[in-house]
């Protein structure tokens, strides 16, 4: 049986802390064992650029993130 796609997107203005979050949430992922895909984007087009750049003051960015940002979390159900 074939899985199903789930997908994730981190929306937000220009340096809102969106990749961060992306990395922060595909780590979690994979480390729990999920089957996780990078789909790449301008700035960072291979998860291998992605987690090079991420890992780059990575607890300085949390620690201002959690002080200057709230969180919204919405699902949306799309029709197969």
């Amino acid at each position: 049986m074939k899985k199903q796609t789930l997908e994730i997107t981190i929306t937000g203005m220009c340096g809102s802390g969106k990749s961060r979050l992306l990395f922060i949430i595909k780590n979690f992922l994979k480390n729990k064992g999920f089957d996780v895909e990078y789909g790449g984007d301008f700035d960072y087009p291979t998860e291998f650029e992605f987690d090079k750049c991420m890992v780059e003051h990575n607890d300085e960015v949390i620690d201002f993130l959690i002080k200057n940002r709230t969180i919204v979390i919405n699902e949306k159900q799309i029709k197969s």
